[in-house]
């Protein structure tokens, strides 16, 4: 079994350079193995869900 991590910098990339799609509260960034749900409060940000694309 292999076991895949992510670090916050990675997160980060992911919410400014990944392919951005609206969701009902939010959004869901698509970025390369991986993709982020997420949405903004304020001036920050909240990460909902991580998860791997495989």
């Amino acid at each position: 079994m292999v076991v895949e991590g992510l670090t916050a910098q990675q997160v980060c990339t992911a919410i400014e350079r990944g392919s951005r799609f609206e969701q009902t509260e939010g959004y869901l960034s698509v970025y390369t193995y991986f993709s982020i749900a997420w949405k903004k409060v304020g001036d920050k940000y909240k990460i909902k869900t991580v998860y791997i694309n495989k």
